[in-house]
């Protein structure tokens, strides 16, 4: 029982190591992070940095690039006037002669006689060796990969292959998972691309296999089996195979999984919402209109101020707001009345007095909000107070540092 529980407390400590996210600061033109909570995990004291890769950051000096850990103590030294960020261990960097790689002890681990080089992923990194680019392992030995016009970076251990303008798909092994036969294929999202044939889009899987045959001439997200889509120069759906015009459409929006409605522009220049089976549920009338989230979406119509309407298109909140996003996260939406913004609730009740500038992403998201107030810039939390009281030069987004 002990062994249990010492196992399931090494679990809940990596799984709380791997989720720890900073956001970094700048205060009196140095930079540091910030974590969650509003407290420094690295104060303010170096001249340039950049995000969080592998647990470590670049950090950067008046004239030399080194790195820091997530403590913010120096692990390598000023001293690389190029650097690339950490990726699987091993970090590029360039000496003013070459580039090389080194480990997180600054131990060079692959020779500096490159004159160029991309990071490593799934085991692998691009270099170029003379006039031709390769790829190497983690030894710095060559891999001998299928041949292709041009080498392309393994992510989630595929990379494509390019011949006669066609392109295909790999594995780590050296294994041709897709033949080459597609102008285009776009970057894998929960297992899925995008697939260009001649002026056609469809979809395959990351084993290679067409789950869309290509015979659309665009197409947005496939969201529970309903895709937005063109056929020639009718906008609709495809749900489940089968194409369904939405009469009058001229651009049709993602559908959002778990929302029913997704926005619409007609050819009379207006917005309304359809439902997941092509029907106009809420006719295009709005001048303006944006997303359904927690059941409300603003929308504006040209003489009216901004507000909120619900799925049956009756108004809930009314004309009131210069600007209104939707409720994304949580009872709270921004709202703008004159210049500043103000945070309201799903009765449309000011909660937050609008007095703050927005930064993106907008609203709260974890129940933060990134603001700008009196020239500053800090995270409030739904109460309006800021995190540990402070404000700073700038605050960026937060980030997992160990991505």
């Amino acid at each position: 029982m002990k062994n249990l529980i010492s196992i399931l407390l090494l679990i809940l400590s990596s799984v709380s190591s791997f989720a720890q996210e900073y956001a970094k600061v700048r205060e009196n033109e140095k930079f540091g992070f910030i974590t969650k909570e509003g407290n420094y995990a690295i104060e303010p004291t170096f001249t340039k940095v950049r995000k969080f890769r592998n647990g470590f950051v670049a950090i950067r000096n008046e004239e030399f690039w080194g790195f820091a850990d997530s403590k913010g103590e120096i692990i390598v030294d000023y001293q690389y006037l190029k650097v690339g960020d950490f990726s699987e261990g091993l970090v590029a960097v360039f000496n003013g002669e070459a580039w090389g790689f080194i480990d997180a002890k600054g131990q060079t681990i692959i020779p500096f006689k490159y004159p160029k080089v991309k990071a490593f992923h799934s085991g692998f990194a691009i270099v170029l060796d003379g006039e031709k680019w390769k790829y190497i392992d983690k030894k710095g030995k060559d891999v001998i990969m299928p041949e292709s016009e041009k080498p392309y970076d393994f992510i989630g251990g595929l990379a494509f292959i390019k011949r006669n303008g066609l392109i295909g798909i790999i594995d780590t092994n050296g294994k041709v998972v897709l033949e080459p036969k597609y102008h285009r294929i776009d970057k894998f999202e929960n297992g899925i691309a995008k697939v260009k044939l001649d002026k056609l889009w469809g979809f395959i899987d990351n084993k290679g296999n067409e789950i869309l045959t290509p015979k659309y001439h665009w197409i947005g997200k496939l969201s529970n089996g309903v895709l937005n889509c063109k056929l020639k120069k009718q906008f609709g759906l495809d749900i489940n195979g089968e194409f369904v015009v939405v009469e009058d459409a001229i651009k049709i929006n993602n559908f959002i999984d778990g929302e029913e409605l997704a926005l619409a522009r007609s050819k009379n220049d207006k917005y309304g919402y359809i439902n997941r089976k092509g029907e106009w549920v809420l006719k295009p009338i709005y001048t303006i209109a944006r997303n359904f989230a927690q059941g409300l979406a603003p929308v504006f119509m040209k003489g009216e101020a901004w507000s909120y309407i619900d799925t049956k298109g009756a108004f809930k909140i009314k004309g009131k707001f210069r600007d209104a996003i939707p409720f994304e996260e949580g009872e709270l939406a921004p709202i703008k009345y004159k210049t500043s913004w103000g945070f309201v609730n799903l009765n449309g009740e000011l909660v937050l007095k609008d007095q703050y500038g927005l930064a993106k992403p907008k609203g709260f998201h974890d129940g933060l909000a990134r603001v700008k107030f009196e020239g500053r810039m800090g995270y409030i939390n739904t109460k309006g107070v800021f995190l540990q009281g402070k404000t700073y030069e700038f605050v960026d987004k937060f980030q997992n540092i160990q991505e």
